[in-house]
Parts: structure tokens; C-alpha cells; sequence
């Protein structure tokens, strides 16, 4: 799966680009920078951050301005706040369908604002 989505660095500084989701791993890449806002038809190419998705142990749901973020919580303690497009729950549900490819036998515990990944 593919599609725009906004990686939240900070509570105001975030970095439009692509994310792929793979069986086996979760990418992001940033838009270009170009001026008036043309970046933004552009393919994201330089990769800010990836990450296998057997290290991924949850999904959180928070607050972040007028809208929401998930933060995703690795095993080795990292945390990556993503803000997703209008596609929300597809990208939540191919994220829950890859990772019971990987892991058979263990699905997702799905709570009200939590994801967690046993």
C-alpha cells in the first residue's frame, strides 16, 4: 500500500511525503521541497525513516492540533508520529493484515485508541 501521509517530527514541524507499506516493512519518504507548494506532486524518493514491521509492538492514537496522529512504538523504544491521508482505517487494517502475515497465530488487540501487537 501506498499514499500521502505527514510524519510529525515535533508539535509544529512535520515533513509531508509517501508512505509504503510492504509485507515485511513500513516506509516513509519525503516530498521535495520546492517552492508554492509543487513538491507536492512529486514522488517522495529520500527515505526519512523505515522500519521492519516484526519490530513494531503498537499502534497509539493521540491528539496532534485540529486533527489526530498515530505513533507507532517499536520494540527498541522508538516512536514515529504519523498523520495519515483521508484513508485512515485502510491503512490501519492492511497494517493489522501484513503484520498476521508475518506473526500467524497472533493478532492484533484493537482498544479504542490502541493497536498492540503481541
Amino acid at each position: 500500500m501506498q499514499g500521502f501521509i505527514v510524519y510529525v517530527r515535533g508539535r509544529v514541524s512535520v515533513v509531508p511525503g509517501d508512505g509504503y507499506l510492504t509485507t515485511r516493512r513500513f516506509v516513509f519518504c519525503r516530498k521535495p521541497r520546492l517552492p508554492m507548494g509543487l513538491g507536492r506532486f512529486l514522488r517522495g524518493k529520500k527515505i526519512v525513516f523505515a522500519f521492519a514491521l516484526e519490530e513494531l509492538q503498537s499502534v497509539t492514537q493521540q491528539k496532534h492540533g485540529f486533527s489526530r496522529m498515530h505513533v507507532f512504538r517499536l520494540r527498541n523504544t522508538a516512536e514515529f508520529g504519523i498523520q495519515f491521508g483521508s484513508r485512515r482505517e485502510a491503512w490501519l487494517l492492511a497494517l493489522g493484515a501484513a503484520i498476521r502475515q508475518i506473526r500467524p497465530g497472533v493478532a492484533p488487540r484493537y482498544r479504542k485508541e490502541l493497536i498492540e501487537f503481541a
